[in-house]
């Protein structure tokens, strides 16, 4: 489930009130939460090891 599927029938610029955005963030990390998938890295932890140690980088 996407944000914008959370957001219900509102488009990306139509949220009528604050109440309804929070209304529809709440939805969004409610599904979300329900529905967990693991978060699988990508990169080398070495490399990023490296890039911490490596004052330049930052």
């Amino acid at each position: 489930m996407s944000l914008r599927q959370g957001l219900g029938p509102f488009s990306q610029n139509a949220i009528p009130t604050l109440q309804e955005l929070k209304d529809a963030i709440h939805r969004f990390l409610d599904h979300t939460n329900a529905n967990p998938k693991p978060f699988t890295s990508t990169k080398d932890p070495n490399k990023i090891i490296a890039a911490v140690n490596d004052d330049t980088k930052c």
